[in-house]
């Protein structure tokens, strides 16, 4: 019997190794590529952060007397945080986009864990599989460098939600979704 628990206890293990190089990888690939010219659209936020940062007050990057926070406020607070903890420079900036991505990809392979149908093992390489793809995607790791709420701050709002629904389905109970 512990033959067969000794396999099966490996085949979970490289499951979770491959969870570890797609962590690392992630990683590798947003840490290389922290020191990208913030542009365009990125001011507003950067702008906004900094200004919170030294009056307690958003201001908009075109006209400082007007800044409407037409999306989650997590997002300019989070980067004013960070400012907070390490100073204002770009690459701070962007440590709320990095810990976002760090997060959607935990919440991928738990929820595909928790999709998929069969014996743990096969779950847990299933989900780090698909965790790996994930990580090496264009679209999360650039998307993680770019002073936006859209690409950073949503996507685990948008996991976590999927996954409370997931969860109420599974447990019949519409209290434990709300709470």
């Amino acid at each position: 019997m512990s033959i067969v628990k000794t396999e099966i206890g490996k085949k979970t293990l490289v499951g979770y190794g491959v969870l570890g190089v797609a962590l690392l990888f992630y990683l590798y690939s947003v840490l290389a590529r922290m020191g990208q010219p913030i542009s365009e659209d990125e001011l507003n936020w950067l702008v906004a952060a900094q200004s919170m940062h030294l009056t307690g007050r958003p201001v908009h990057y075109h006209n400082p007397e007007y800044f409407p926070m037409h999306s989650p406020h997590v997002y300019p607070y989070s980067i004013k945080l960070a400012f907070d903890l390490f100073g204002i420079r770009d690459s701070v900036a962007r440590l709320p986009g990095i810990l976002s991505g760090f997060l959607s990809l935990i919440l991928v392979f738990a929820l595909t864990q928790s999709l998929i149908r069969g014996e743990k093992e096969a779950r847990t390489r299933w989900a780090a599989l698909v965790t790996l793809l994930y990580a090496t995607t264009p679209v999360l790791i650039q998307g993680s460098l770019i002073v936006e709420n859209d690409n950073t701050v949503l996507i685990p709002a948008i996991l976590f939600l999927f996954s409370s629904f997931i969860r109420c389905l599974e447990t019949g109970k519409l209290a434990w979704a709300l709470a």
